[in-house]
């Protein structure tokens, strides 16, 4: 699998990334596990990373390193979702590589990017999600009730509640009812490889 590392700026195109705690992580992520923390996009590092990017259109220089991983020796996305070790990695689609690697970069510029709100899932409030779910929706019965309790919250905000117009209830609603945290996740991002650089 193709995996990516972003780092904004110019940095050594040829590097030995050698695992550390990142020093974007604060709580609830995990800030104890040595890690090289890599995505399956270019978007998702950017957001992964949480940099703030302010003007579209301006070009802001990115070192790119792409690793074509044997995700054996990785740990998915989902594993670190399931633990409680980084709560957005469903949308970063981010991955944790455990051991010192060499990889050879090169440079890219963003060019233009959008950005979009994304509510932290928090597996302690499930059950006030799907109280509120429940008591607030339309059309709710007993095969919906199934539908929730075996889906995370993730998947309740992302992917259940995307698909039920019919409910008259969006994610939004329910996060701000249980007060999940927002962030911004970037999309839709144009990349143009960055030549001369100095």
């Amino acid at each position: 699998m193709r995996l990516y590392h972003v780092a904004v700026g110019k940095h050594d195109l040829v590097r030995t990334f050698t695992p550390r705690v990142p020093e974007s992580a604060n709580p609830p992520e995990d800030t104890i596990t040595p890690r090289i923390c890599f995505a399956e996009s270019l978007e998702g590092c950017l957001s992964a990373i949480g940099h703030p990017f302010y003007y579209p259109g301006k070009p802001e220089l990115l070192t790119v390193w792409e690793y074509d991983a044997d995700t054996r020796y990785c740990i998915p996305p989902e594993y670190l979702y399931g633990k409680g070790l980084v709560m957005d990695s469903l949308r970063t689609r981010e991955w944790w590589v455990l051991q010192p690697i060499t990889l050879t970069g090169k440079y890219v510029n963003l060019v233009n990017f959008e950005t979009t709100p994304y509510r932290i899932p928090d597996e302690s409030k499930k059950q006030e999600v799907i109280q509120y779910i429940k008591s607030s929706a339309l059309n709710f019965d007993d095969t919906d009730m199934a539908l929730l309790q075996k889906s995370n919250i993730h998947e309740i905000l992302y992917k259940v509640l995307g698909n039920w117009d019919r409910y008259h209830i969006d994610e939004e609603d329910v996060a701000d009812f249980v007060g999940l945290d927002n962030c911004k996740t970037y999309c839709n991002c144009k990349f143009e490889e960055a030549y001369n650089v100095k």
